[in-house]
């Protein structure tokens, strides 16, 4: 066991170091292309969906809301039965609770853009990395393409 009673003095006082200087720099963040092209495409595809969810039983097969904008769901829900009439006739919660974190994510990912388009740059410039209006515009074209695609007649 190692024991200080048989030092034979006292310890010396510490020495005081001087404190090394740096600049201060404020903390930056610039998001990725990577992710923002993430952005791009899965935020307009998670509200899609989310919609879908929370407007059911409207935006289903024979609702009101279903033709146009929610037509491939009718396809999809005769595969993934949650999406589709059995599980809304059993009254099962899981798709809704899945929609309501849905909501709570695409707010996050949106609270983000926003921080990040606020601050890189003084104001919404983006810094110059995407240009006034490109996303905006890029997702608005996806969602069109979408619906044009998936919209038989």
């Amino acid at each position: 066991m190692v024991t200080t009673r048989s030092h034979p003095g006292t310890f010396p006082p510490p020495s005081p170091s001087p404190k090394p200087t740096r600049p201060h720099t404020p903390w930056t963040h610039t998001p990725t292309p990577l992710t923002l092209l993430w952005l791009l495409l899965s935020l307009p595809l998670v509200i899609w969906d989310t919609a879908y969810v929370l407007l059911r039983p409207h935006s289903m097969p024979g609702g009101a809301l279903h033709l146009p904008l929610f037509r491939p769901y009718a396809l999809y829900g005769t595969v993934d039965y949650i999406y589709g009439w059995p599980a809304w006739r059993a009254r099962n919660g899981f798709t809704a609770a899945q929609a309501g974190l849905n909501v709570v994510e695409t707010v996050g990912y949106l609270g983000y853009l926003g921080v990040v388009g606020w601050f890189a740059g003084g104001g919404w410039g983006w810094g110059g990395a995407v240009g006034r209006g490109g996303w905006g515009v890029a997702g608005c074209g996806v969602f069109v393409w979408v619906w044009v695609e998936c919209d038989d007649g």
